[in-house]
C-alpha cells in the first residue's frame, strides 16, 4: 500500500516538473521572441530615421549644386529673361548631374547595416511662381523610404560686364553722377548720364525737380523701372538698361621714396618749372594760412608739380594754387583735407588726392581746378554754396556728398559708394578755355595704375549673393511628404 502512494506521489512531482519546464520554456521562448522583436523594431526605428537624414543631408547638397549650375548659366547670359530661359531649359540635366548621372559622381553615404543609402533628387517649376522651384529628395535604406522637399526662390541680380575686374576710366567718361549704392538727387540740372550699379528697388531717388537733359538717360541695371524711385514731377523718365559697372581703380597715392623730392619747412617761394617734373614735401604743414603756391613757366609734355603732406591739413579763405596751363599740380595728403568755415574765394589749380575724408565745410565762391579724389568720403556741407567745379572727377570710396546750393561741376563725373547731391548742376563738357591746370585729366586718369591697396568704392555684394553678381537663392521651410514608392 506504501508502495502504491509513493508511485503516486512520484508521477505527480515527475508531473509537475514537467509543467513547470513547459512554463518556463514557454516563458523563455517569449522573452527570446520579445527581445527579437524590440531588436528588429529598434533597427527599423533607427533604419527609419537614417533614413530621414539621408533624404535630408541629399537635398541640401542638390541645392547647393543647384545654385552652383545656376550661377555658371548667370555668367553665360546677359539679362534676367534670358537667364531663366536657359535654367528651365537644363533643369533636367542638372537634375541628372545632381543625381550623380553624368559627369558628376553622385552622393556617397556610407553603408548602414551592409546596405547601400540613397538620395534621389528632382527639381521642378513651380509654373505660376516664376523664379521659384521644388527640391525633392527621396531618401532610401531598402526596404525603407522617406521623402522630403523645399521650395526655393531664385532672384536675379545682374553680374559684372567684365569678369569682377575694374572698370575702365573712358566707361564713366558720359555719366554725370555714378554710384554702386544709394543716389538721392534733390532739385538740380543734369547734362550728363545719370547711372547706378545697385538693383535694389527704389534705391536711385529723384527729388523735386530734377531736370535731366532730354540728350541724356537714366541707366540702371536691366532696365528695371523699379530702382528708380522718381518724384522728381518728370514723368517722360524712362530708365535704361546698362550692365553694371565695377569700380574704377583709384590713381595709385605717391610714392615719396620715389625720386627726388624738395623739403619745405616753410611755404616754398614762386618758382619756374618749363617741361620738367618737380616734387615738394610741406614738412608739418596743417594749414595753407598765409602760404600760397604760385608756379610760371611755360609748362611743357612733361611738367607737373607733385605736393605732398604728410597729415591733415586745412585750406582756408583766399588760399591760392596756381599754375599756368600746362602745368598739372597733384596735392597728395595723407590724411584729411579740410576747407573750414568762413572760408571762400580760394583758387585751387591742382587735384587734390586725400587718404582720408575730404570736407569742404564753406565753398562761397571757391574754384577747384582739379579732380578729387578721396578713400574716406567727399562732403560739400550746407555752407558750401556756389563753388565751381572744373575738375573731371570727383570720386570717393564712401560716399560724395553735396548739401550746399548752387554748386557747379564743370563736365565733372561723381563716382561713389553713395552719392547725394542736393541743388547741384553739372553741365556737360569741361571749357578748354576755363581750364587752367590740366591735373590728373580723364586721359591721364586711363593711364594710370591702380592702387594697389585700394580699389575704389566700396561695393559690398546684398547677403547671400556671390561677390560677382549672380543669384540669391531663398530657401523655404524643408518638410516631409508621404511617399509610397519611389515614383
Amino acid at each position: 500500500m506504501m508502495n502504491q502512494m509513493n508511485k503516486h506521489e512520484s508521477g505527480y512531482t515527475l508531473i509537475g516538473v514537467l509543467a513547470i519546464f513547459t512554463i518556463a520554456s514557454v516563458l523563455a521562448l517569449s522573452l527570446v521572441m520579445m527581445s527579437a522583436n524590440t531588436l528588429k523594431a529598434s533597427k527599423t526605428e533607427a533604419d527609419n530615421q537614417s533614413v530621414f537624414y539621408i533624404a535630408e543631408a541629399g537635398l541640401n547638397n542638390a541645392v547647393n549644386e543647384f545654385k552652383k549650375e545656376a550661377n555658371k548659366i548667370h555668367e553665360e547670359t546677359s539679362d534676367e529673361n534670358e537667364f531663366f530661359q536657359e535654367l528651365n531649359k537644363e533643369l533636367n540635366s542638372i537634375v541628372k548631374l545632381i543625381n550623380g548621372i553624368s559627369p558628376n559622381e553622385a552622393l556617397r553615404f556610407t553603408q548602414i547595416n551592409g546596405k547601400d543609402p540613397e538620395a534621389t533628387i528632382n527639381i521642378e517649376r513651380i509654373e505660376e511662381s516664376p523664379g521659384e522651384y521644388k527640391v525633392s529628395s527621396l531618401g532610401e535604406i531598402e526596404p525603407q523610404t522617406r521623402k522630403v522637399e523645399q521650395d526655393i526662390t531664385i532672384d536675379w541680380k545682374a553680374g559684372n560686364s567684365n569678369n569682377g575686374q575694374p572698370s575702365t576710366w573712358g566707361d564713366f567718361e558720359d555719366f554725370g553722377v555714378y554710384t554702386f549704392g544709394e543716389m538721392s538727387l534733390n532739385d538740380g540740372e543734369y547734362a550728363k548720364d545719370i547711372g547706378t550699379a545697385n538693383t535694389d528697388k527704389g534705391s536711385l531717388n529723384l527729388i523735386n525737380k530734377v531736370k535731366i537733359n532730354e540728350s541724356n538717360d537714366v541707366f540702371v541695371p536691366n532696365g528695371d523701372k523699379d530702382i528708380v524711385n522718381n518724384n522728381s514731377g518728370n514723368s517722360n523718365l524712362e530708365p535704361k538698361s546698362k550692365e553694371p559697372l565695377q569700380p574704377p581703380p583709384m590713381p595709385k597715392f605717391i610714392d615719396t621714396d620715389d625720386g627726388n623730392w624738395d623739403i619745405y619747412e616753410n611755404c616754398p617761394p614762386a618758382f619756374s618749372m618749363n617741361n620738367e617734373v618737380k616734387n615738394i614735401i610741406l614738412k608739418n604743414r596743417t594749414t595753407f594760412a598765409g602760404c600760397g603756391i604760385t608756379v610760371m613757366g611755360h609748362g611743357g609734355e612733361n611738367a607737373e608739380l607733385n605736393i605732398f603732406i604728410d597729415n591733415s591739413v586745412e585750406v582756408p579763405t583766399h588760399t591760392q594754387i596756381l599754375t599756368p596751363p600746362g602745368i598739372p599740380i597733384n596735392l597728395y595728403v595723407n590724411g584729411e583735407v579740410i576747407v573750414p568755415k568762413g572760408s571762400s574765394g580760394s583758387i585751387i589749380m591742382a587735384a587734390i588726392y586725400a587718404q582720408d575724408d575730404i570736407k569742404i565745410e564753406s565753398s562761397a565762391g571757391a574754384q577747384f581746378y582739379g579732380s578729387l579724389f578721396s578713400k574716406g568720403s567727399i562732403l560739400f556741407e550746407k555752407d558750401s554754396s556756389k563753388g565751381l567745379i572744373y575738375g573731371e572727377t570727383i570720386y570717393a570710396k564712401k560716399d560724395v556728398t553735396f548739401e550746399g546750393n548752387g554748386n557747379v561741376l564743370h563736365g565733372t563725373s561723381v563716382i561713389g559708394s553713395n552719392v547725394k547731391l542736393d541743388k547741384t548742376v553739372i553741365e556737360t563738357k569741361l571749357d578748354p578755355n576755363r581750364i587752367k591746370s590740366g591735373s590728373l585729366s580723364l586721359n591721364e586718369l586711363k593711364q594710370l595704375p591702380p592702387d594697389d591697396e585700394n580699389n575704389g568704392p566700396e561695393y559690398p555684394p546684398p547677403p547671400n549673393e556671390d561677390s560677382n553678381g549672380g543669384i540669391i537663392i531663398t530657401p523655404g521651410s524643408l518638410h516631409e511628404v508621404d511617399n509610397n514608392d519611389k515614383n
